[in-house]
């Protein structure tokens, strides 16, 4: 439930929401369910003077909060819970969106031009035709996300997770793809021979433009068993939800990993799986 107090210093105006922030950075607000298109008319209104140009929402809940109005600023929301928020058509450019919470958000058209989305969590959020231009994505968890018609060239999504995303359309021109998940995923009707798309994962149920060959490209196949789907689901996905501090190697364990290595050509010998990230966390477990 939102905060009616913190609420109500953002009806004080963003001067004085960012001031409160600088004072009390151990505070996390929740505005929760806010109509922000109803604090900007009263701003006006009220005839509150605004010198800032941006407007502090980071490690804000702002869950289902209603965005209109508000587009003269450049947003923060590092670590905000945004997931089931409708930012559809807004001018984002420029915001810092890392570690944000997206989920299942509706982005339909918007503007995120140069914006950072570094580890943001974009699960089966609605990117249709959204403006997403020298954006950084690296390490995204875009997995079922709707990226269809999207503009992406010149993007960085180096080991961003696009697990069944669609991509149909998207504008990848001259992006980054490298090391990102792109199993399930449809990459129909795009142009990726300008897309840094080596060591990226595809398996059968991928899709490619027609006459587009992904091993000339770089890119991993990988086909596995639902078990071991499972299994790379949890390394890899799931990954940054789990943090191990590893004992000191025992007296020529380094030897002796790189010799099995070695011995089944850089591949796991029960599954057979060649992916580095994956032989690493195994190894480090």
């Amino acid at each position: 439930m939102a905060n009616l107090e913190h609420i109500d210093i953002l009806y004080e105006g963003a001067d004085a929401w960012n001031n409160w922030r600088k004072e009390s950075p151990q505070i996390k607000p929740d505005i929760s369910k806010c109509d922000l298109y109803k604090v900007s008319r009263y701003w006006m209104f009220a005839h509150i003077s605004i010198t800032s140009k941006e407007l502090n929402f980071s490690e804000t809940d702002m869950r289902e909060v209603r965005f209109k109005g508000m587009n003269e600023f450049i947003f923060d929301f590092t670590h905000s819970n945004l997931s089931n928020v409708d930012l559809s058509q807004r001018k984002l450019r420029w915001a810092n969106l890392n570690n944000a919470d997206l989920s299942y958000a509706q982005l339909r058209g918007t503007n995120l031009f140069r914006a950072k989305l570094i580890d943001a969590k974009l699960t089966n959020t609605n990117l249709t035709h959204a403006n997403l231009i020298e954006a950084e994505l690296n390490n995204a968890e875009l997995h079922y996300a709707n990226l269809n018609k999207a503009k992406l060239c010149r993007a960085k999504l180096i080991k961003s997770n696009l697990y069944k995303a669609n991509l149909s359309g998207a504008k990848l021109g001259n992006s980054d793809m490298r090391n990102a998940d792109l199993r399930g995923a449809d990459l129909s009707n795009t142009n990726l021979y300008s897309v840094n798309i080596q060591k990226a994962y595809f398996d059968e149920e991928t899709i490619f433009p027609q006459d587009f060959n992904p091993l000339n490209a770089g890119m991993i196949y990988l086909s596995v068993d639902y078990e071991n789907s499972n299994l790379i689901e949890k390394l890899l996905i799931n990954k940054k939800e789990k943090k191990y501090i590893n004992p000191p190697p025992r007296p020529g364990q380094v030897e002796f990993r790189e010799n099995v290595r070695k011995a089944y050509d850089n591949k796991c010998a029960i599954s057979g799986c060649g992916i580095e990230e994956v032989l690493q966390q195994i190894a480090g477990n």
